[in-house]
């Protein structure tokens, strides 16, 4: 169903004829999600090791 969704996604957004009959394999989708969380979790660790330093700095000495 998840994958059917993302496909009428595909077809919505007016792409050129050739990417029009795109068909995700079943384990695209969680390529996607694993390569998400490869992208943004080093930068959401920095941004919040950076606030973990503020609020150390601030309160805990």
């Amino acid at each position: 169903m998840l994958l059917k969704n993302t496909k009428d996604l595909f077809i919505e957004r007016n792409l050129d004829d050739d990417k029009k009959d795109l068909s995700l394999e079943k384990g695209d989708f969680t390529a996607m999600i694993i390569a998400a969380f490869i992208t943004l979790m080093p930068a959401l660790l920095l941004v919040f090791g950076l606030f973990a330093l503020v609020i150390f700095l601030m309160f805990g000495r």
